[in-house]
């Protein structure tokens, strides 16, 4: 993920993106966005702010060997961290470091472009959509989900991050919810220029293991891990503590399941 809000992270921060925040809290929704999707084998298709590769790996077994999956994304430390796991099966996929804005990628070239949670990031949304219409063939779809809420979970990590490191990272986080709502989603496909456009909201809960553990890892996945890094180890255990306190209705154990929600665009050219 990158571009407008700058979801860079150094090759570190990747690798904790892909162990937490990827597997834990995208990792679920990959499946859907994917199942969604309605992949055939043999198609081409393109995973947009890819990050470290969680849906390609979702796509790649549905492809087969005559499948092809271009994944592109503005951070080179995500792509890393994509290759090094790289993918299971027999289709093949390349890896492709440039923005949504301007991708570096012919016309016409996908029978799909998939996007998990990149529209946030993108300085000019309709900019972003317009070269996804441009880079599918006619009949062609896009495939998107975006967060259709904070949720409790991380409305009570961005409070304890604005009580405990300060008011602006609080915010910086909460932009990776700062999402469009379905009738802003429906306009910005429209005037892209695609035709038939769904958007569906869709829920689910998801288990989050040894929740204080689980926010300071999570957090060292993110672009304020510098900025958590500077707080000593008792400040760190305190901002975890208030998190767990936010979530504690959803405790199981020192696990929290707690609900998310998104909404899920699907659209053909």
């Amino acid at each position: 993920m990158a571009d407008g809000n700058q979801f860079k992270l150094s090759d570190y921060a990747a690798e904790n993106y892909e162990k937490i925040p990827a597997s834990y809290i995208l990792g679920p929704w990959a499946q859907v966005l994917v199942c969604a999707s309605n992949l055939k084998g043999g198609e081409k298709i393109l995973d947009l702010a890819c990050g470290t590769g969680i849906v390609s790996r979702a796509a790649a077994e549905q492809l087969g060997a005559s499948g092809h999956i271009t994944g592109l994304d503005l951070n080179a430390g995500m792509l890393r961290v994509a290759q090094r796991i790289g993918i299971k099966g027999s289709c093949t996929i390349e890896w492709v470091e440039g923005s949504a804005l301007d991708m570096p990628l012919e016309d016409g070239a996908f029978d799909a472009v998939l996007c998990q949670q990149g529209l946030q990031y993108f300085p000019d949304q309709a900019k972003a959509i317009s070269e996804c219409y441009r880079v599918l063939r006619v009949g062609g779809r896009a495939c998107f989900n975006v967060w259709a809420g904070t949720g409790p979970y991380n409305e009570a990590l961005a409070q304890a991050i604005a009580t405990h490191i300060g008011d602006a990272e609080g915010q910086q986080y909460r932009k990776s919810r700062d999402v469009p709502n379905a009738i802003s989603l429906q306009k910005l496909f429209e005037e892209a220029g695609f035709g038939k456009i769904d958007v569906t909201f869709k829920k689910m809960s998801v288990r989050l293991p040894e929740i204080e553990k689980f926010a300071i890892s999570h957090l060292k996945g993110n672009p304020i891990s510098t900025a958590l890094d500077a707080l000593s180890d008792e400040a760190q255990a305190n901002l975890a503590r208030d998190v767990a306190a936010q979530v504690e209705q959803f405790a199981d154990g020192v696990d929290v399941v707690v609900p998310d929600s998104i909404h899920l665009i699907y659209a053909t050219k």
